[in-house]
This record gives structure tokens, sequence and C-alpha cells, in this order.
């Protein structure tokens, strides 16, 4: 397969000699609709065009099934680089025995960079197309200056901005290119405000840059208002992320989070880590979601409820879990995360209560892990084991 990656000025296109005997070579091309419209007039006669629409997986067997019955190429086309967030990544991930070249050209944002002249260094780069908002949080939480974002109809610009502000990531401004490279290009640089208060056409590239740093105010975790003192407290809290190993995982579970402190914390602590939060007190579903905001903590995924009836085993399994609560049935609790916790993950819990303690330790061996360690912050008993 070979990938060739466009770029327009002014609604014209011209491909590199070489990739343009690529195309005269071959019979069967692919690529979205708005591609085709570019490219029809280069394709040979009687040329076989796969469309690439929402569902990948039904476009790459498409592409299998052309291959396996020893077809000749399939000439991809793509919008800048298809290596960055395009199709020739998807393919190299998906369908990693697949041969591809690929014929690379200026991204989106290193063409929105050279015309909007913005001098920036070490830009973090995020896509929320056709995505969650996970790659745009962690560079938020991150911190970066300069942040390159892809965006889509749905996750749109004002939707990123509008997101921002009520998270508090308020003191950026963006750099914003519509339909970059044909003859209704629209560049616009506007406050964080003004984004959220516009509309874009797609395709859209963004910049976001920070302008100043936060004024972050000694802020304090808000709690139930009838049980103040139920938090985690901070030297038991740091400990217990620090044991879970946060800055080396993927995915982490936290079980009875009540006011969302150890979620948060981990996610400030990792900004990449996907961190899923369980709890059946239905008060601490806008408790978390406030702290969440408070701390500029967003993309934690909650899940209300008890525990035992909510099919963990059909979420993504996590590398670690932090037990906040578990309702007096811990060592059923430790059954369940033994068969779902990956090899090498760690679980944590924080005991108030010499009971809880005997019953982790117990039931970590039956349920497959190795105990680790016991220390103490304050009146909390912090243990961990590792899954075996």
């Amino acid at each position: 397969m070979t990938a060739i990656g466009i770029t327009c000025e002014g609604g014209r296109f011209a491909l590199p000699e070489k990739a343009a005997e690529v195309v005269r070579r071959a019979s069967v091309f692919s690529g979205g609709k708005r591609h085709f419209e570019k490219v029809r007039d280069l394709l040979p006669e009687g040329a076989r065009w796969i469309d690439i629409g929402g569902d990948i997986e039904k476009t790459l067997r498409a592409y299998d099934r052309h291959l396996d019955t020893g077809g000749g190429t399939i000439v991809i086309f793509a919008s800048g680089d298809p290596l960055f967030y395009g199709i020739g990544s998807t393919i190299k991930k998906l369908r990693p025995e697949r041969k591809l070249k690929v014929f690379r050209a200026p991204n989106s944002i290193e063409t929105l960079l050279s015309k909007a002249e913005t001098v920036c260094e070490n830009i973090a780069f995020a896509s929320v197309h056709g995505r969650d908002w996970h790659e745009l949080d962690a560079a938020l939480i991150a911190g970066g200056k300069f942040t390159g974002l892809l965006t889509d109809a749905v996750n749109s610009p004002d939707s990123a901005a509008q997101r921002m502000i009520e998270y508090g990531f308020e003191n950026y401004g963006s750099v914003t290119g519509e339909n970059l490279g044909e003859k209704d290009e629209k560049i616009r640089s506007l406050t964080l405000k003004e984004t959220a208060q516009s509309d874009f056409r797609q395709p859209c590239a963004v910049i976001i840059e920070k302008i100043a740093e936060p004024e972050r105010k000694e802020k304090q975790f808000e709690t139930l208002p009838d049980r103040p003192g139920m938090i985690t407290k901070q030297p038991a809290r740091t400990r217990a992320v620090e044991r879970l190993e946060v800055e080396n995982l993927e995915h982490l579970w936290d079980i009875g989070f009540c006011t969302g402190s150890v979620s948060i914390e981990a996610r400030r602590r990792n900004p990449r880590v996907r961190v899923t939060a369980f709890e059946k007190n239905p008060l601490c579903e806008k408790l978390i979601e406030k702290n969440s905001k408070n701390f500029s903590a967003p993309g934690i995924k909650v899940v209300m409820g008890d525990f035992f009836k909510s099919s963990p085993e059909k979420l993504p399994a996590p590398d670690s879990v932090f037990i906040g609560g578990h309702g007096g049935r811990l060592g059923e609790m430790m059954e369940i995360l033994g068969k779902i916790t990956r090899p090498g993950g760690k679980i944590v819990l924080n005991s108030v209560t010499e009971e809880s303690g005997k019953t982790f330790r117990a039931r970590a061996v039956e349920s497959g892990f190795k105990f680790e360690a016991r220390e103490t912050a304050g009146n909390i008993e912090i243990l961990s084991a590792v899954k075996k």
C-alpha cells in the first residue's frame, strides 16, 4: 500500500513526480469523499475507489480482501501527513503486518503555524477528531505553552474552548485555521472566550497558546455536607498515589471515590492516565464534578451505582486499583479485582480498621496478589499488593 499526503493552496494541488508515477501505475485508490473530488481527474480509466468512512475497520477489511487475493497496490490519499493522526498511522497500528510506503506532506498544524506566522517551540499535539477529550485534557493538565489540536464537527474549537473555561484553563488564546489551502480558508486569532462563542467550519486545525499562568489560589476539596471530614487526607492520599505508581499507569480505578480526591490527584500527577471512578452514593456525583473543575482535572470517567452490579469486567482492565470504599465486602471485591487487574498491577487500600487490614492481607494471596507493603500516615494504614 502507498499513502500519499496532499496539500492545497488556493484550492489547487500538485503531486510530487514520484507520487504521480505511483498513481499512474495503480488501479485501486482510496480516501475520503473530499479527497476523491480533488484527485478524480488524475485517476486512470476504470479505477476502483474505496471510500474511507466512519467505520475504519470496514475500510481495512476491504483493503485486506484486495491484497489477499493478489491485487496490486492500493494508493490511499490523505490530507497532509498520513502519519499524523491519519490513515497511515491507523494502518500501522491496526495492520502492522502490511507494508506501507508513505509520501508525507506538511500536516495541518504545521501549515497553520506557517500561515499564521506563529513562533513556537516544543508544541504538544492532540486530536479530538472522532475521539474523546482525553488527549486535549492531558495536554492542558501537563501545562505546555502550545498545543496543536485537530477537531471535528462535534468536538469543535468552540466546544473545546467551553470545556477549557469550565475546568479553569482560562488564560489561553487560539489561532484557528478553517479549510486550510482552499479558496475559502479562514485564519483567526481569538481569545478563549471569543473561540467559545464562535462557529467554525470543518476541517479546522487549532493552535492553543497559554497566554499566562493561571492564578492558583489555595483550595480545599468540597466534601459531603453531612460528613465534612469524609475525605482521604493529603498525607495518606499522597502515599497511596505513590504506592500505585501512577506515573507508569494507563488505566487506574478508584473504587469508592467520595470526593474524588484520589482520582483528581492521580490525573494531576499523570495527565495521560485514564481514571475510572466508582461510587454508590448519588450525592458524590456532583461532588467529584465540582472538585474536578475546581482543581482543573477533566477526563475522569465516573461510574455511579453498586460496584458489584456495574459489570466491571466489561470495562478496560485496570493497571492498578485504589480501594477507598468496599461496603463491608472487601474480600469479594478483591476476588473480582484478582480476575481483572493486569499482571504487575497494584491494589492499594487505605484502611482505618484492623479488621479490613487483616482481610486485605489474607485475601490478597487468595486472589492472585503478592502482599507488598504496609505503612501508616496519621491514623490510616496504607496496604498494597502486586498482581502476580
